[in-house]
């Protein structure tokens, strides 16, 4: 086994393209508005004791059986761990010691059958459990996530990125099992630089809708329709209600997939509908969607450039080639039209910049161009503002919303999103980069 199935890298550029000097305004205003302080480390440990008592009940009993311990002290180790599983006995045991504080899990044959448990426990108690309790930013809230991080910076990825060059990872992006698509989390990631103008909108949604429900659902469901509207229908409206109810159920505080709670699904439906057909708050959605969706295609464009050009194998899921807002399964294994997708790559322009940044074509474009300049990428060098590998130089801005003026230098290349030759000199990293916030350039010589 060689590599990574790519979610690591998923959350890696996830976190990258989050603005770090939005943490502490959203965080506030998060616990402000569901009206108590929530606290990750105690959410993760606590969704993963309830799922090894409740949906692993009876494995927990034998295997506590095997080792000779009480139930409660096997959860505590359970949810003490920070991985999906151990490998022994091909690692060393600080990884057991730092949970098995009183040394009673020792019994070599038991571990190794506990280890089979490890995964399926942490992944229905983190991913299935924890990441719909706390909402603050739920763009950050993927499958390999870790919670605790907020954002990291171009240093940090660079030395993710340098690991990785001799190994034959993939790089993810979209899955059938993320629970968001890239472009969704694109979007709800641009609040980080906007925190502000994202508390007045959902201070006057809450107060123009009185929702009767938990303020943590009534926050997630602001943040789904932002990441995930294009138009009002029907079927957007059915999507957004199974969206909802799963989440909510996968949360497990106030209803659960085992004994549902009809009452409180009751009241999300018709907060969902009273919402959507709301002309007012539509009205106001678009409005505020005209900035998030436009700097959301930029922060799309640098994800699949990222993905394309970094050490590892690029990993396109199916129907993600064009702008596609898709939310949790089943959501996310929606049937995709590849006529369609075969007939816009027949309208591809030799250049970015003859279609607009909305245009589906954009985001196809950039995909095909860059990966036919694949066989020039080698090593990984590190730029103050993106990367070189080879002959190709990456160049690129994590934050969006704001230019970049600060001169580099460049070398005689040729600009392959914007089919334009580069002379050699200084230039502002905003006239090469542009609107998409983006250039890959092969270079000429050096």
């Amino acid at each position: 086994v060689d590599g990574t199935t790519g979610y690591d890298f998923l959350n890696y550029v996830n976190i990258l393209l989050v603005d770090k000097s939005g943490e502490e305004e959203l965080t506030k205003f998060y616990e402000e508005f569901v009206g108590r302080k929530l606290d990750i480390e105690s959410i993760i440990t606590e969704s993963k004791k309830l799922v090894a008592k409740t949906l692993f009940r009876g494995d927990i009993q034998r295997l506590a059986k095997l080792f000779g311990v009480n139930e409660d002290y096997l959860i505590d180790f359970l949810s003490c761990l920070k991985r999906y599983r151990t490998y022994l006995p091909y690692e060393d045991m600080n990884v057991i010691d730092e949970c098995d504080k009183e040394k009673k899990l020792r019994d070599e044959k038991a571990l190794i059958r506990l280890q089979q448990y490890m995964p399926a426990i942490f992944a229905k108690g983190y991913e299935d459990t924890a990441l719909f309790i706390y909402n603050r930013l739920i763009s950050l809230n993927e499958v390999g996530s870790n919670l605790r991080m907020f954002s990291i910076t171009l240093d940090e990825f660079h030395d993710f990125n340098s690991s990785r060059v001799n190994s034959i990872s993939l790089n993810a992006t979209s899955t059938h099992d993320t629970k968001f698509s890239e472009d969704v989390r694109a979007r709800i990631s641009v609040l980080s630089e906007i925190p502000k103008e994202w508390k007045e909108r959902v201070i006057y949604w809450h107060d123009l809708l009185k929702p009767k429900i938990d303020r943590n659902d009534e926050y997630r469901f602001y943040q789904t329709i932002v990441g995930s509207f294009e138009s009002y229908n029907e079927e957007y409206v059915n999507r957004i209600k199974n969206h909802m109810i799963k989440a909510i159920r996968e949360a497990k505080v106030n209803t659960t997939w085992e004994n549902p709670n009809v009452e409180y699904e009751k009241r999300v439906l018709a907060f969902i509908d009273d919402t959507l057909s709301n002309d007012t708050f539509r009205s106001d959605l678009i409005n505020f969607l005209k900035k998030v969706t436009y700097y959301g295609y930029m922060k799309s464009l640098i994800t699949i450039t990222l993905k394309c050009t970094s050490p590892g194998i690029p990993d396109i899921y199916q129907g993600t080639e064009v702008w596609r807002y898709l939310l949790t399964d089943p959501d996310n294994r929606l049937p995709v039209n590849f006529n369609y997708l075969r007939e816009t790559m027949k309208k591809l322009p030799d250049s970015i910049e003859k279609i607009t940044i909305s245009d589906e074509r954009t985001k196809m474009l950039v995909i095909k161009k860059l990966l036919s300049i694949r066989r020039d990428l080698q090593g990984y060098q590190k730029l103050q503002y993106g990367f070189r590998r080879g002959k190709i130089m990456v160049l690129f801005s994590p934050v969006v919303t704001k230019e970049i003026n600060d001169e580099v230098d460049l070398p005689k290349s040729f600009d392959v999103l914007r089919n334009v030759e580069i002379s050699q000199g200084k230039y502002k990293l905003s006239d090469i980069i542009g609107e998409h916030k983006i250039a890959v350039l092969q270079i000429k010589n050096d």
